[in-house]
C-alpha cells in the first residue's frame, strides 16, 4: 500500500523523500520554512556574492546563467538582469527540441543578453538515449548530464567563474558561492544534482561504439580546472522567492509562450514545452515511483493554498502516468524514430521498469493494462489509513445535531461563506447564508466568518444593520455565535488594524498587530500550526489535542481574562487562537 502525505498528493515513494509522525512529508516541511525564511536579507547576501562576482574590468561577462528556454530559466535572465548582472546564458539543447522551445530561447535572446548554444552530436545522443532508457530507464540521462556539465565547461572554457542556477532542489542551501571557504564547484555537485542514476559517463566508452571523444560534453571538468577558474555556484531560489506559477507569469509578461491546452501528463501548460521525450522521461518516473508530472505540479499548488488536497487527487487520478502516445503533439513512433526503437520494443523496456508491487496485477502477477495501455496504481490516497481514523473517530462521541438547529451563516460581504457553508453540512446540519439582520430571529446558531481587516468588518456589519442585530440575538436571546478568523476578532472589544476602532465587544480584549519574537517568524502568519487546548470544552470534543490548523491573519486578540481562552498557538511567543466565554466561541483559525 503506498503512503502519501496528508498534506499534498506525494507517495512516499519517491527517492530521498520521507513522511514524519504526522503524516507530513519532507517537502512540505521545507516550504513551511520557506514560510518564515527573512526574504529580504537573503536578497541582501545574494546581492553581496554577486558583486563579489561582478567583473569590473568589462573584458568578461560577470556569470553564466544556464538557459532552456523554459519559464524558470527566462525568469532567471530577467532577475539576473534586474539585479544588474552581464550574464552570458548558455544552452545546452534538448534531445528532441519542439518549436515552442526553440521560440522560447530566441525570446530570452531578445531580453537583450549574450548567448551561447550547444547542440551535442544527434547520432550520439541518440544512442546515449537508447543507452539511458534501457539501462537505467530514463530517456534524459544524456540532457540532464549534459544541462549540469556543458555550462560548467564553458565556465573553465571562458573563465566566467560564478554559475547561476535556479531552484535548488533540495532546497536546503545557497550552493558553493555561499561559502567563505571550499566554494568551488567538483564533481559532487554532479553527482548530487545531475542525475546520474548510478551510470557513469566513462561507463559508457565502447558501448555501441561510443569512443571518449564523443563524451566531451558530459565529462566534468577536473577537479584542477574547475579551481584554476575558481568555478562557483549558487541556487537563485534560495535568495528569492521561487514559484513555477509566478516564474511563468513573469516570463510571460516577457515573451515567453505557452500552449492552448494542458500538456500531456501535466495538469498546466506553461512547463516542459521544450523537449518532445519529456513525456517518456515523466512516465517512467510514474512506472518506477507511481508518480508523474501530474503529482509534482498538484503538489507545488496544494502547497500554496490554490487547489485543496481532494482536487489534486482527481487532478493525479486524471493526468499522471498515462501511456504517452503523444508529447507536444508529436507521436511517439516519432519520438521513437532516432534511438531505432519500435512501439513494441518499448513497451517490453516499460515493463522491465514497472514497479509492480505498486500497479494492479492480474491473478498470474501481470500488469492491468486499460485499453489506452495505461496502468491503475493499487491506490491513490491513503484509503487503508484514512479507515482506520475514520473508524476510531466514529467510536468519539460527537453532539447530536438537531432537527432544529438551524445555523445562520453570517453574509456581510467580508466573508468566504462557501467553505463555512459546506463545513456545516458535513457536521449533518442545513445552513443557511444570510445578508438579511432580522433573519437572526429564525435561528438557533450563528456562524460569524469573515476576510480583510477589523476597521472595515465592523464598518460593514453597521451599514447592513449587523451590529445591532447580533447583540441583540447573542447577548439577550443567548443564541449561540462561532466567529472565524476575522469574525472570532470582531467580536472582541477594541481592534487596532485600520485605527483603534469598537468591536462588538462579546468578549474581553483587544486585536493587536503581531510583534515577530526574531527573524524567522513572517507577518502575515500563513499556514498550519499547532492549536494547544488551554481547557477542556465540547468545542474540541473530537479534536486531538494540539490538532494543526490552517492560518492567515496579522493581528490576534489580546486579552486579560485567562478564563476566556480556549486555545493558544507557538508563534510570535503564543497568541489566542480560540476564546469562549459561556455561549460565545471564536477560532483564530479556519476550521473550514
Amino acid at each position: 500500500m503506498i503512503k502519501y502525505c496528508s498534506r499534498c498528493v506525494m507517495p512516499d515513494t519517491k527517492p530521498d523523500f520521507y513522511i514524519d509522525k504526522k503524516g507530513v512529508c519532507s517537502a512540505c516541511r521545507n516550504f513551511d520554512k520557506r514560510k518564515v525564511v527573512d526574504w529580504d536579507t537573503r536578497q541582501i547576501e545574494l546581492e553581496k556574492i554577486l558583486e563579489r562576482y561582478r567583473d569590473q574590468s568589462g573584458n568578461t561577462w560577470d556569470c553564466i546563467v544556464p538557459v532552456s528556454g523554459g519559464k524558470d530559466s527566462t525568469t532567471q535572465v530577467i532577475r539576473i538582469l534586474q539585479l544588474g548582472m552581464n550574464p552570458l546564458c548558455v544552452t545546452a539543447t534538448t534531445c528532441d527540441l519542439s518549436e515552442i522551445g526553440r521560440r522560447n530561447i530566441e525570446n530570452i535572446k531578445q531580453l537583450g543578453v549574450d548567448y551561447v548554444e550547444f547542440s551535442p552530436n544527434p547520432k550520439v545522443r541518440a544512442k546515449l538515449n537508447r543507452i539511458g532508457l534501457a539501462q537505467v530507464g530514463d530517456i534524459s540521462w544524456p540532457e540532464h548530464v549534459g544541462i549540469f556539465t556543458i555550462p560548467v565547461r564553458a565556465a573553465v572554457q571562458f573563465r566566467v567563474p560564478l554559475l547561476i542556477w535556479g531552484e535548488n532542489p533540495q532546497n536546503e542551501y545557497g550552493g558553493p558561492a555561499q561559502a567563505s571557504e571550499n566554494n568551488v564547484l567538483n564533481r559532487r555537485w554532479l553527482e548530487e544534482f545531475g542525475g546520474l542514476l548510478g551510470l557513469r559517463v566513462s561507463d559508457l566508452i565502447g558501448v555501441e561504439g561510443i569512443e571518449a571523444k564523443h563524451l566531451i560534453p558530459y565529462t566534468y571538468p577536473t577537479d584542477e580546472d574547475l579551481s584554476t577558474v575558481g568555478v562557483t555556484g549558487l541556487f537563485l531560489g534560495y535568495y528569492l522567492p521561487w514559484d513555477g506559477y509566478a516564474n511563468a507569469l513573469l516570463a510571460n509578461a516577457y515573451g515567453f509562450q505557452t500552449l492552448s491546452q494542458t500538456v500531456e501528463g501535466s495538469v498546466v501548460n506553461y512547463e516542459n514545452l521544450d523537449n518532445h521525450q519529456t513525456g517518456i522521461h515523466d512516465y517512467f518516473k510514474f512506472l518506477k515511483f507511481g508518480f508523474g508530472r501530474a503529482t509534482d505540479i498538484a503538489c507545488l499548488h496544494i502547497r500554496r493554498g490554490r487547489i485543496t488536497r481532494q482536487d489534486g487527487i482527481d487532478l493525479v487520478r486524471m493526468h499522471d502516468g498515462k501511456f504517452p502516445w503523444t508529447y507536444l503533439g508529436k507521436p511517439i513512433e516519432d519520438i521513437l524514430e532516432p534511438l531505432e526503437l519500435t512501439t513494441d520494443e518499448f513497451i517490453k523496456i516499460c515493463d522491465r521498469f514497472t514497479n509492480k508491487k505498486i500497479f494492479k496485477t492480474d491473478s498470474q502477477g501481470n500488469l492491468v493494462k486499460d485499453r489506452h495501455g495505461n496502468l491503475t496504481k493499487i491506490n491513490y490516497d491513503n484509503e487503508s489509513v484514512q479507515a482506520s481514523v475514520a473508524a476510531t473517530y466514529s467510536a468519539i462521541p460527537k453532539p447530536t445535531v438537531s432537527a432544529t438547529t438551524r445555523a445562520l451563516i453570517v453574509d456581510y460581504g467580508m466573508s468566504n461563506l462557501r467553505s463555512v457553508y459546506g463545513a456545516l453540512e458535513a457536521c449533518g446540519t442545513t445552513p443557511v447564508i444570510s445578508d438579511t439582520p432580522h433573519d437572526l430571529t429564525k435561528c438557533s446558531h450563528i456562524i460569524l466568518p469573515g476576510v480583510g481587516s477589523f476597521a472595515e468588518g465592523m464598518a460593514h456589519l453597521r451599514k447592513n444593520g449587523w451590529e445591532e442585530a447580533l447583540q441583540e440575538a447573542v447577548l439577550h436571546k443567548n443564541i449561540p455565535i462561532l466567529g472565524i478568523c476575522l469574525g472570532m476578532q470582531l467580536i472582541a472589544q477594541m481592534g487596532t488594524e485600520g485605527g483603534n476602532t469598537p468591536g462588538l465587544e462579546f468578549v474581553s480584549g483587544t486585536v493587536q498587530k503581531f510583534e515577530p519574537s526574531d527573524k524567522q517568524e513572517r507577518i502575515p502568519h500563513i499556514g498550519w500550526n499547532e492549536v494547544l487546548q488551554k481547557q477542556s470544552h465540547p468545542l474540541f470534543a473530537t479534536i486531538p489535542e494540539n490538532a494543526n490548523f490552517y492560518f492567515v491573519h496579522s493581528y490576534h486578540l489580546s486579552t486579560d481574562k485567562p478564563d476566556q481562552i480556549l486555545a493558544q498557538t507557538p508563534y510570535c511567543h503564543s497568541f489566542v487562537s480560540a476564546v469562549v466565554k459561556d455561549h460565545i466561541f471564536g477560532v483564530q483559525f479556519h476550521p473550514e
